[in-house]
């Protein structure tokens, strides 16, 4: 979809710069959805869902072994309107 009014076409430029600069013009796939949904968010092509959304489980696939002392122990936090509502053992 091609810009209409000029300041849409500025935006679009300052974002593409922007990603060339910072992403070295290499986006993964994630980080393409990632902008063109934010990109229909601000063009109003995209609105936010405002009901309520349960979380019933999470999945994570194994995970390598990590040595704590020198490595990383992932964890989950779960947030409730803004609101820490559970940590998993860390």
């Amino acid at each position: 979809m091609a810009p209409t009014r000029p300041e849409q076409a500025l935006n679009a430029l300052s974002m593409r710069r922007f990603c060339e600069e910072k992403l070295g013009g290499v986006l993964q796939p994630s980080q393409r959805r990632y902008t063109e949904d934010f990109g229909a968010l601000l063009s109003g092509r995209l609105r936010l869902n405002s009901s309520p959304q349960f979380l019933h489980h999470v999945l994570l696939p194994p995970l390598p072994a990590y040595d704590p002392p020198d490595g990383c122990r992932p964890f989950l936090k779960i947030y409730q309107s803004l609101r820490l509502v559970y940590t998993s053992g860390v």
